[in-house]
């Protein structure tokens, strides 16, 4: 088969597929979630319009970051063993930390395994023309993502984490209409865990809260026009 005819043919599928959307102009995707980072930076800001509506007093706000500053392991490594903490290092047991798992959405209830049938590749969502070049098009491809993000939060005393944590779970929880509002298709909690970081001169301890959340990977392509198909095809 013939490279254009094989377009022509994948050309007159698209067209026939039903739910993608003919749009006139590309969407803005800006402030949209497609990634576990764009999560994380609209996770921030629920969390400081949270701290804006309700007042929240500045030694209770969390400090959402990817790694334990390494100034606060010194500090808690002391070589002294003194275990006073002054109000800085108090401020920095605020944080909360995060790593994530990404594997491909499930998309049917089907099951041959525990993990069921997963969409592996990218499905078409949205075509417009281009821009740019006349006789093309854009077309928007979509492939849902379910991550698993793990939300550590740390502290000296498990009380105090405890608190920290159910204030995490609270900003969430209330902000989930703002999440779905950016794009995200879904938030899940799914438990938490207590731990106690230590060695022989670490004292920290850590409350890890799980969530999955789902969102879609968004790629775009260039093809020609369906007319202009049709016409090379018929002069191949």
């Amino acid at each position: 088969m013939s490279k254009v005819l094989a377009k022509k043919i994948f050309a007159e599928l698209y067209e026939s597929v039903p739910g993608i959307a003919s749009m006139s102009s590309p969407p803005s995707d800006e402030g949209i979630v497609t990634s576990v980072n764009e999560f994380l930076t609209i996770l921030q800001e629920a969390h400081d319009n949270w701290n804006k509506t309700f007042n929240t007093p500045e030694s209770d706000r969390l400090i959402i970051v990817e790694d334990i500053p390494r100034e606060l392991v010194v500090k808690l490594n002391n070589q002294t063993g003194d275990a006073e903490l002054d109000a800085r290092t108090l401020r920095d047991l605020r944080i909360v930390t995060y790593s994530a798992n990404e594997v491909p959405a499930v998309v049917s209830a089907h099951k041959y395994n525990d993990d069921g049938i997963r969409s592996l590749k990218f499905r078409p969502v949205g075509v417009y023309d281009d821009p740019t070049y006349s006789g093309y098009s854009i077309i928007r491809y979509a492939k849902d993502i379910e991550a698993t993000i793990d939300l550590k939060v740390w502290g000296i005393d498990f009380y105090d984490i405890r608190k920290r944590s159910k204030l995490l779970r609270e900003v969430i929880n209330d902000s989930i209409w703002y999440f779905k509002h950016k794009g995200l298709r879904e938030i899940v909690w799914l438990g938490s865990m207590e731990a106690d970081m230590w060695d022989n001169k670490t004292f920290m301890k850590m409350k890890s809260e799980k969530y999955l959340i789902r969102f879609a990977e968004i790629r775009e392509t260039k093809e020609k026009k369906l007319e202009q198909i049709i016409i090379q095809a018929g002069l191949s």
